[in-house]
């Protein structure tokens, strides 16, 4: 009878549908910044956020406006209120600025004018209980002195430049979310094994078999506390075992 006891027990606590009290539902945040360089130091990037679309995982859609030029440097944050995400996206007017210097000392500055969306889907969802992520522009190395290809003192490299177009496609195709300890920064263990979603994944060219598994999924089936509605449901369980086992 034990056995039984503890087994509907764990059954219980493991894959209850939904939560009470402050166990899950805490609001997560989402840090968009822009990828690390390479070979070269950005003083300034800067973009004008429209608005900025989180989606949950019944097709639902959040749209949080945002209308004011971002430091994608430093980075700026919103607030996630989805119990689960599937997909961000954000909603950026042209032009893109970018003010900096290579390793040579060389200025430069730099407009971009991307044609497609900053867009990531996740391919398993995100719980989100106080969950921190990062939602990353570019790949590290996107910017790098060979993209540049700087010819001298205070370069100015316009949206139309063939450098620039080639800049705007890269930073959209390499948009990537991933799951942060808080501190902000994509550390090299978080980008093996905490990616939750790309832009590739968005566009068919990603295979979700070969993503790791994250904290964040599978999180609707794990151990926590029984909240006050499935207490009643598992002593009523726990009293019909006893009647049956006393009749036996």
């Amino acid at each position: 009878m034990m056995r039984s006891v503890l087994s509907l027990g764990c059954l219980l606590v493991a894959c209850s549908p939904e939560w009470g009290g402050t166990s899950v539902g805490n609001p997560g945040k989402m840090t968009s910044t822009i990828g690390e360089p390479e070979g070269v130091s950005l003083m300034i990037a800067e973009a004008f956020v429209k608005e900025v679309v989180l989606e949950d995982c019944e097709g639902g859609t959040t749209i949080q406006a945002v209308d004011n030029l971002v430091d994608l440097v430093a980075g700026f944050n919103v607030v996630v209120l989805d119990e689960e995400l599937c997909g961000a996206e954000l909603v950026i007017e042209p032009l893109l600025y970018f003010y900096g210097e290579d390793d040579l000392g060389q200025i430069f500055n730099l407009y971009l004018d991307p044609q497609d969306d900053f867009l990531v889907e996740s391919w398993s969802g995100v719980a989100i209980d106080g969950t921190q992520l990062i939602f990353e522009m570019g790949e590290p190395g996107w910017l790098n002195t060979e993209s540049l290809a700087l010819t001298g003192v205070d370069d100015v490299i316009m949206e139309t430049d063939p450098r620039a177009v080639a800049l705007s496609e890269r930073i959209t195709e390499d948009v990537a979310l991933f799951e942060d300890d808080g501190d902000g920064v994509v550390s090299a263990e978080e980008r093996e094994q905490s990616k939750v979603g790309s832009a590739a994944y968005a566009r068919g060219e990603e295979d979700e078999s070969d993503r790791p598994h994250v904290s964040g999924e599978d999180a609707k089936c794990a151990t926590v506390p029984l909240n006050n509605g499935l207490w009643p449901v598992f002593f009523a369980g726990i009293f019909l075992m006893c009647r049956r086992r006393s009749r036996a």
